[in-house]
């Protein structure tokens, strides 16, 4: 009877332990999966910080390209009305091109 009463006592311990190991994975899961969403979330957030800074640089060097443009075409215009116009060597111009034979 002394080794029924000793296997039962190891049966009961093997059991319990099973439960203790069964808890222990589901709180792993519960650990794991906060975690996960943690990380997520924080992924999430330096994904949008990281995209608002871009945006930003990018509406910047938009708008300083837009005024490099401006600036340039405002010059290459001065730089056209600045050169001197012979408007009669223009007319012999057209005249040759559009009446060749003349």
């Amino acid at each position: 009877m002394n080794s029924l009463n000793g296997l039962d006592r190891l049966l009961e311990a093997e059991k319990r332990a099973s439960g203790l190991l069964h808890d222990a994975e589901i709180e792993a899961s519960l650990v794991i999966g906060q975690a996960q969403g943690e990380a997520k979330k924080a992924e999430k957030k330096a994904l949008a910080d990281s995209r608002a800074i871009l945006e930003k640089e990018s509406a910047l060097t938009e708008t300083q390209a837009e005024a490099a443009l401006k600036s340039e075409l405002e010059a290459y215009r001065q730089g056209l009305e600045a050169l001197p116009r012979d408007e009669a060597a223009f007319g012999r111009l057209c005249a040759s091109i559009l009446f060749p034979g003349n």
